[in-house]
């Protein structure tokens, strides 16, 4: 409870044939439940398709096919569930994806954080004869959708934090912040700014809006960024003046790392050439000397010598020498 409501957690819930989230839907954790479940279940149909609502084709998180298209196509071509959980959906709570009329694909903002409920156990299905390619890409992007984003710089009030800490020009850094009150429950009014702050000076102000998904949380898309240290500064409102908290991000032309060095390390060279048995020879001396070198290989012959222990008078007396001290000194222990 604490983890998700005061934390901002994210919770994945998947429903099993033995029901046993049934007993999480009373006491403290009722709350984190987004669904309810009948007094008796109704006969359910052998093979059952996804259908995405219009909510889950604007998820990024249930995007199987970079086309929006495509994704609506693709979801009703999975492979069909066998069985699923006959649930209704609380208020409140959006449904993302059905498996016939019965939401299979619930979500349910809880406090500071998140809960996601799925009806069946058996998105395995989806690797028949693919493998990963749809199984392993949606609990990717759920874990990462549901998550509590990353903050790099906190305080009692404010945290600030980015999708990344390095940037080349050009790109664009997407800005998170949550605002607590000052006896640390999450504002979900609040109306924040971020100051975008080039070597020092004010370049942006940029107005955060609420994240749908998580409670208390505001983005903003900075303007695309040039080569320069920043600095995020951010206002819990427009009346107010900005944190002393500032979060620093670098924006630099990294290049091609194959072309940042073009010297020869010539002793680098050779010391690999010396550890695996060969030489370094420089682009002048490869039309002299090289076709010498190759010769010599060439040169070189492997002659094997197979002998028969058997077909050797020396090997096979001194089999018989063995195998006879073996057997006087069983003999002598009283061993045979």
């Amino acid at each position: 409870m604490e983890f998700v409501e005061k934390r901002g957690g994210g919770l994945i819930l998947i429903d099993g044939l033995h029901s046993h989230l049934k007993k999480w839907n009373q006491g403290k954790t009722q709350s984190l439940i987004p669904v309810t479940w009948p007094s008796k279940a109704e006969t359910q149909p052998k093979t059952i398709n996804w259908r995405l609502t219009p909510e889950g084709e604007a998820q990024q998180a249930l995007r199987l096919s970079d086309s929006p298209t495509a994704n609506s196509t693709l979801w009703p071509s999975l492979p069909e569930m066998r069985w699923h959980s006959q649930v209704t959906a609380q208020p409140g709570s959006v449904t993302l994806a059905n498996l016939g009329d019965t939401p299979a694909f619930v979500f349910r903002p809880v406090g500071a954080g998140a809960v996601l409920y799925l009806a069946t156990d058996e998105l395995w299905r989806w690797r028949f004869q693919v493998g990963d390619l749809y199984h392993q890409r949606l609990w990717m992007q759920l874990a990462a959708w549901i998550a509590a984003p990353p903050f790099q710089a906190e305080n009692k009030q404010l945290s600030i934090g980015t999708d990344r800490m390095r940037y080349t020009p050009g790109e664009t850094s997407e800005i998170r912040v949550r605002v607590r009150s000052a006896s640390g429950e999450l504002v979900s009014n609040a109306e924040p700014r971020a100051f975008l702050l080039l070597d020092g000076k004010e370049i942006a102000t940029l107005q955060l809006e609420p994240d749908p998904s998580h409670f208390g949380i505001y983005r903003a898309m900075t303007p695309p960024l040039k080569s320069g240290a920043y600095e995020i500064a951010v206002a819990e409102s427009p009346t107010k003046m900005r944190s002393d908290l500032t979060l620093s991000l670098r924006v630099a032309d990294l290049g091609n790392p194959e072309w940042a060095t073009l010297t020869m390390n010539r002793p680098l060279l050779e010391s690999m050439a010396s550890a695996s048995g060969g030489r370094f020879l420089r682009e002048e001396q490869a039309a002299t000397e090289l076709p010498n070198l190759l010769q010599s290989i060439d040169r070189k012959q492997v002659t094997i010598q197979e002998t028969n222990l058997w077909s050797s008078w020396w090997w096979f007396g001194a089999v018989i020498l063995l195998l006879s001290a073996e057997w006087l000194l069983r003999k002598r222990m009283k061993l045979v």
